[in-house]
């Protein structure tokens, strides 16, 4: 009876721990602020290295100009990516690699259209 009760809470307790090790990067926000479309992201580590990032929308891959990571005092990195600038979002995510491991992020942009104006999306799908 112990050994089974003793498996069932490592079962339960090692997913949790697995997924804790793997930091995963999460969008913040997307802004067409100058004339480019940029991309911030949160890693929960310091960034090491990172790769060319890609920015998939509507189908059609645009290679970042610039791929730029801030450290923060609590020992997360703030990434910044900047495109061209695009006035159209639809089914978007970016892929890039950091610390050797590729992701790929999606920013939650679904048939949005930005006119040229300067505008800024959050993670929360709000336009501010």
């Amino acid at each position: 009876m112990k050994k089974s009760i003793i498996t069932l809470l490592l079962l339960i307790i090692i997913p949790f721990i697995a997924s804790a090790a793997d930091p995963t990067p999460k969008f913040k926000r997307l802004n067409n602020f100058g004339n480019s479309t940029t991309i911030v992201l949160s890693y929960p580590e310091t960034v090491k290295s990172m790769s060319k990032a890609v920015f998939t929308n509507d189908g059609k891959n645009y290679e970042a100009k610039s791929v730029k990571s801030q450290g923060e005092k609590d020992g997360t990195s703030k990434i910044t990516l900047k495109f061209k600038r695009l006035t159209y979002f639809n089914s978007c995510y970016v892929k890039i690699a950091i610390n050797g491991k590729e992701y790929m992020i999606p920013t939650g942009s679904a048939g949005i259209k930005i006119d040229q104006s300067s505008t800024s999306r959050n993670n929360n799908g709000k336009t501010e």
